[in-house]
């Protein structure tokens, strides 16, 4: 209802993390950070997307 809201993408990514679909919580992370670049999580955001690419890159050479 409110994709423009920075929060909710945080919420998102966050639920689908927890669920394991690193796809949705990468992409709403990424929205996150284009809605609100200054925010003063972004930097550990920022963090968070590169260690879940990491580890998409990992379960994919594993085979997963």
């Amino acid at each position: 209802l409110t994709p423009k809201d920075p929060s909710v993408q945080f919420a998102l990514a966050q639920t689908a993390e927890q669920a394991s679909d690193t796809p949705t919580a990468l992409a709403a992370y990424r929205r996150f950070l284009v809605l609100a670049p200054e925010d003063p999580t972004a930097p550990a955001i920022r963090q968070r997307i590169k260690q879940l690419e990491q580890q998409a890159k990992t379960s994919v050479s594993a085979g997963g």
